[in-house]
């Protein structure tokens, strides 16, 4: 394929080299081989600019950069936003793309929101993919790609790849930092969902209003512009991810107890101890659901995926029927067994607030949420933090943060009646666990730190 032609394709000014063969797009410089585009981008750490002597010495023809960057014995494509350029030259090279692409963005959710959608999409006769957390799933296999949105050149492989395989359905992860990167650029997004958001990532952005607008990018530029919007409307931050949505002219489709008429409204949810059963009313008529999953977030994240397949044409009945029969998505609240007393076992790998029980001081398991009453839990965290931080340990373990525990695995009865709970496996400074207080040490509800960089770690269980 012709440098020349992808450049016109994708709009982009190309000084020379029209008749340069393309083979390959890459921004590694060590995956580069003769024939290769490769995007030199500004990072937090790396430059990206340091490493074009080396892809032009492996083979690169064309660079894409910024225009200060300096480049020599390659054609230089230089755009003040390098990354999007980048995007848009790529998506030329790897079409075609499945026919109906759908991202979802938010905080939680994401991982769960595009397997549901993709199991609806199946059940309804469709051939589906999710790309997200959990890698690259279809009805026959999952291949993990290591970030929640994957680079440019691996996102547009995967989506060429499926499409030559025959998929025509694809929902995926939209993350902050990938729609920031323009990462998520290519496929015509025919919807885009917004679940919630809350603090985290304030590493990479600045404060909220950073985060959240890097999260609306998709509302904004990367939806197509007669697509639409499906946004959960219980959400603090709802209301103004929909009228992002109206103002860029896209359909909205709320979901929730807020929907109006035009979306999914959710009029009641009952818990059960292997599901929950939903009140919903779409299009002027009431209907009942019984979904075979638990936990509220769960009840949001299908909807929001019924929202998606409805939002791009999918049958109704077949829709609604999928829910009933959606499987739990791996490590977010699945069932991993059932007791001898007859309560499941739940594992749940997402560190989500649940409305899971919280240990009381005094060692009793009380439900504080009489949802998850009559059911086992069982939660791994996994988290590694460096440095001084101050840890609530049994703190409401349902509202764990970022810097919680390390490798944690909570397992709770499933009654109120006391139990007998304890930490096993110590900390790294040996301190002895004092019963009374929940706590490592005399440091009151809270084990402070002081400042060694380690790695921090506790397990916490109650025998079953």
């Amino acid at each position: 394929m012709k440098l020349g032609a992808l450049a016109a394709a994708a709009q982009l000014n190309l000084p020379q080299g029209a008749e340069t063969q393309v083979t390959g797009f890459a921004i590694d410089n060590r995956k580069v081989a003769p024939g290769t585009v490769f995007g030199a981008f500004q990072g937090l750490t790396v430059n990206g600019e340091d490493f074009i002597p080396a892809a032009i010495t492996a083979g690169a023809v064309a660079v894409v950069a910024r225009p200060e960057a300096k480049v020599e014995g390659a054609v230089h494509i230089a755009d003040p936003v390098p990354r999007r350029a980048f995007a848009r030259l790529a998506a030329e090279f790897f079409r075609p793309f499945p026919e109906c692409v759908v991202a979802v963005t938010g905080t939680n959710g994401k991982t769960s929101t595009v397997e549901m959608t993709r199991q609806i999409w199946r059940m309804a006769g469709q051939r589906s993919a999710s790309i997200g957390t959990l890698g690259v799933t279809t009805a026959d296999e999952s291949v993990s790609t290591g970030l929640t949105t994957p680079d440019i050149v691996t996102f547009l492989a995967n989506m060429s790849g499926l499409a030559r395989e025959g998929v025509t359905h694809v929902a995926f992860e939209a993350s902050s930092h990938g729609l920031s990167q323009y990462r998520s650029e290519g496929p015509r997004v025919l919807a885009g969902a917004f679940a919630n958001l809350s603090r985290d990532h304030l590493d990479y952005h600045k404060d909220m209003e950073d985060y959240f607008a890097a999260k609306m990018r998709l509302f904004d530029e990367v939806v197509e512009p007669d697509g639409a919007g499906v946004v959960w409307m219980d959400d603090e931050w709802s209301a103004r991810a929909a009228a992002h949505v109206r103002a860029r002219g896209l359909r909205l489709f709320g979901v929730g107890e807020a929907a109006d008429g035009d979306g999914i409204r959710l009029l009641s949810r009952t818990p059960g101890q292997l599901g929950q059963v939903l009140e919903i009313e779409y299009a002027g008529r009431q209907r009942q659901l019984n979904l075979p999953l638990i936990g509220g977030y769960q009840a949001a994240n299908a909807l929001v995926s019924a929202g998606l397949a409805l939002a791009t044409g999918s049958d109704e009945a077949q829709v609604f029927d999928a829910l009933s029969r959606l499987q739990p998505v791996r490590g977010r609240l699945e069932r991993a067994a059932i007791a001898r007393s007859g309560a499941p076992v739940y594992v749940d790998r997402s560190g989500q607030d649940v409305g899971v029980p919280k240990l009381s001081y005094s060692g009793v398991i009380s439900y504080e949420n009489s949802t998850t009453a009559g059911f086992s839990y069982v939660a791994s965290i996994d988290y590694s933090y460096r440095g001084a931080r101050s840890f609530p340990l049994l703190g409401p373990i349902y509202s764990i943060d970022s810097y919680w525990l390390v490798n944690a695995n909570l397992i709770f009865r499933p009654d109120d009646s006391p139990w007998e709970f304890g930490l096993w496996g110590r900390n790294i400074f040996d301190e002895k666990y004092d019963e009374t207080r929940n706590t490592f040490g005399a440091g009151g509800d809270n084990f402070a730190v002081p400042g060694a960089p380690a790695t921090y770690g506790v397990r916490v269980g109650v025998r079953l």
